[in-house]
């Protein structure tokens, strides 16, 4: 009998100085899927420090990346700069931001993001947009969909 071999679960990487959002993303996530490992950044030094020695083991572990835009010390963009410079590019790096600018869409593909979404709002609609995302980048590490009740 051959045993079913299991795929390890990749990272992703939440980026967002906003306590709440990472939160409710952190939640989110889980919900769609208990066995994803998050790690969560306030601010884009910090993953980019966690991404700079990580390079150095492997980064095929990392999954995806959810960034924001608008963060202190290092906001999105210079994320963006930063991994195209060191040719980081084995995983989609999605942008999840208030702007709703089309100037700041632009920057971010230009810079190399994979996708560029408003942020949601509400419980349902995150995991709504949660289940989408992975459904489309990590197709394998999705549980069955979420019902809600329907009033």
């Amino acid at each position: 009998m051959q045993q079913k071999r299991m795929l390890p679960s990749p990272q992703i990487l939440l980026v967002d100085d906003n306590e709440m959002d990472l939160e409710l993303s952190e939640y989110a996530l889980k919900k769609i899927n208990r066995k994803v490992e998050i790690l969560s950044f306030s601010n884009g030094r910090k993953v980019m420090d966690f991404l700079n020695v990580k390079a150095k083991l492997n980064l095929n572990s990392i999954g995806l990346m959810i960034l924001d835009l608008n963060m202190p010390l290092m906001d999105g963009f210079d994320v963006l700069e930063d991994l195209y410079r060191l040719k980081i590019n084995s995983f989609p790096v999605i942008i999840l931001s208030s702007s709703n600018l089309n100037e700041d869409q632009s920057r971010a593909r230009q810079l190399g993001a994979t996708s560029f979404h408003q942020k949601p709002f509400g419980y349902i609609e995150t995991i709504e947009f949660f289940s989408e995302i992975l459904k489309e980048y990590l197709p394998n590490f999705i549980n069955s969909p979420i019902k809600f009740p329907t009033s």
